[in-house]
């Protein structure tokens, strides 16, 4: 029920931000401060920019120092929102006294790079993927 009620508070909170965002008045002075993971930052740094440059009086900052940085920042209110490669935990949420709504924004994969001098390797055929290869430099 604790965790229902956190989860209420927090629709209303951002309910309560999108209509003062959406009156003309609200747009005068505000700042939207976010840290965390740094693998997104270029893409929130862009949609930041084209939305404050579209949007009077409106500035999105975000400092890409890390996902763990962002949710000790949240969780501390020295930001209003942070970015994670990993979605918080049960403990990390309750420390969160304003509620929290985790909300999925990107995702990204990995590629395998391979230190060696063999060329199949270096052109990255399918088989490197999913085969084990012993190489020796």
């Amino acid at each position: 029920m604790k965790l229902f009620a956190k989860r209420a508070k927090s629709v209303f909170v951002i309910g309560a931000l999108i209509g003062a965002m959406s009156s003309t008045a609200a747009y005068a002075d505000l700042k939207l401060n976010g840290s965390g993971a740094s693998f997104p930052a270029p893409l929130y740094n862009k949609w930041f920019k084209d939305y404050s440059k579209q949007t009077d009086g409106v500035r999105i900052d975000y400092q890409s120092k890390g996902s763990g940085a962002g949710i000790q920042d949240f969780i501390n209110e020295t930001v209003d929102f942070a970015a994670s490669d990993a979605a918080m935990s049960d403990s990390e949420l309750e420390q969160v006294k304003k509620g929290t709504i985790l909300l999925p924004m990107t995702a990204g994969g990995s590629t395998p790079i391979l230190r060696t001098l063999q060329r199949s390797l270096i052109m990255g055929k399918r088989s490197v993927y999913v085969e084990e290869k012993k190489v020796q430099y």
